[in-house]
Order: structure tokens, then sequence, then C-alpha cells
């Protein structure tokens, strides 16, 4: 039988319709993916303004033997979707078709996920097909993107734009919206502690005779590096060269993990400040 284009107004009149087939499921899953899938790509197409057939109408089409130029002619559609689903152990692979009124392919596309997480999988298989499969129409795409510029038009914020303005005014605004500066937030920036130790005194044990032996180590509070170092003579001098360039610019950490970046350990200020906080209690 030769395939002719439906007839406009069956069902849906002269708008642009879709008809999601029941997957085909390999092998056939227990929890019903397959038919959870295409509810999901049905509610996604729907919220994207497409119209959709019923899906338990369809597969009863599907279960006679209907192709799909035979349910685009039956519901007046002017698209069909066929998906096919392949699992192994943990791997989900779902192959998406668009296929026109005549049962000619427009569209195709693979979408692989590794998880046991069915329901995430689901909305992003959907997602995927529904978005992706409605920016091969011709009308629906056009039709999303008229709606996306105008939506990105009246999102646009009035006054100059952000790339325009200082780094003050932009701190100035964050600091406006968040409540408070957003370098002194606790849950974006966290000042690290540094170490009690000196950074001059592990410069000096980390002179041939004594940092080839990992003495500096040793004095940071970190035993067992000492220990390697000295049994392997600095890790064949590697390691004692990495450290001198790590104290250098402060970056090596004692036992308790803090850096050792004060020259002078802890130095006036601290044991002033721990006077003080102790005057005050009284």
């Amino acid at each position: 039988m030769q395939n002719t284009r439906p007839e406009p107004g069956t069902i849906f009149g002269v708008e642009t319709a879709i008809a999601v087939l029941p997957p085909t499921e390999t092998p056939a899953s227990k929890d019903g993916f397959g038919e959870k899938l295409a509810l999901e790509v049905t509610s996604n197409l729907q919220q994207l303004g497409v119209s959709t057939t019923d899906l338990e109408a369809v597969s009863a089409l599907v279960v006679q033997g209907a192709d799909a130029p035979r349910i685009a002619r039956r519901f007046g559609v002017d698209y069909v979707i066929s998906i096919n689903v392949r699992s192994r152990g943990e791997k989900v692979r779902v192959t998406a078709e668009l296929l026109d009124y005549s049962g000619a392919l427009v569209w195709t596309k693979h979408f692989n996920a590794i998880g046991d997480d069915l329901d995430a999988m689901q909305k992003s298989f959907a997602a995927k097909i529904a978005t992706q499969a409605a920016a091969e129409i011709p009308d629906l795409a056009a039709a999303a993107e008229t709606a996306a510029s105008k939506s990105a038009a009246s999102a646009e914020p009035k006054g100059r734009p952000d790339y325009a303005k200082s780094t003050k005014e932009r701190a100035r605004e964050r600091t406006r919206t968040r409540g408070h500066h957003p370098y002194n937030a606790r849950e974006e920036y966290v000042e690290e502690e540094p170490s009690d130790k000196s950074r001059f005194i592990a410069l000096l044990l980390l002179f041939p005779l004594f940092g080839i032996f990992g003495i500096h180590r040793f004095y940071g509070g970190r035993p067992l590096i000492g220990l390697l170092f000295l049994f392997t003579g600095g890790l064949a001098g590697i390691g004692w060269m990495v450290d001198i360039v790590m104290t250098v610019f402060g970056r090596i950490r004692d036992g308790e993990g803090k850096r050792i970046s004060r020259w002078g350990g802890r130095g006036r200020r601290y044991y002033r400040r721990l006077y003080r906080e102790a005057h005050r209690s009284y």
C-alpha cells in the first residue's frame, strides 16, 4: 500500500503531533523501564508544547502489527518516535529514532548511561530525546527559538551589562544579594590556619647534612616520612630537592596537615592575642 500523508484533523487538527511508540527492550526488563521512559518522553514533549497520542492506544496498534506509517495515518500525526533500549548490567543504551508519516528516518541518536538509579536515567534520556527530536521538526524548532529569544529578552537585566562593571561594583552587588561580603562567608572561603612551626628553621634543617636524612620532617611532626628519608637518602635526593622548593614557597605541611608558612612560627601577635583573651575572661 502506498504511504500517503495523514488527513489533518483526525485528532489533532492542523497542529504538529507526535506518536511515541512503546519501546523495545533487550533483554526485557522486569521493572518496566521502557514503558516509564515512553511516559517520560510523552510528558517532556507536552511540556514543549507538542501534541502527543495516547500511549495505550498506540501500544494496542503495535500489538496488532502496525508499523509507523500505519500509526501515523490512524492518528493523523506527522511524526513517530521509536525507542530501543538495550541493557547489560549497569550499562544502558537507548536508541531513539524520529520517523515522518511515510516511515522515512528524520533523526536518530544513541544515548548511553551507567548506574543503578533508573529513575534518574529515565528522566535524563527522556529530556534529551524530547528536546533533540523536537529541534528536528521545523515548525517546533522555529517556535522554540522565538520563545527562547523572548525569554532571554525579558530576563536581561536593566542597566549596564555585567562585563562593563568594575570589580568593586560586582563585589557590591554580590554583597547586597547575599547579605554578607562574599569573601568572608564561611561556606565560601575559610582562611587556613598556618602551622606553629617556623619555615626558617625548616629551611635550616634542609641543609645537605640534615635534609638528606629527613631531619626537617621530624621537626615538622612527620616521623614516618623522616624515617623514609633517613633510609633512602632523601629518596635519592629527589624528595629532598622537592621539599626545599615546597618549604621556600611555604607549601610543606606539618603532622597536623597545616602549612609551615610562617618564618618565625607563631610570633608576637599570637601571644599578644592570647594575653588579651586571657584578660577578657576575668
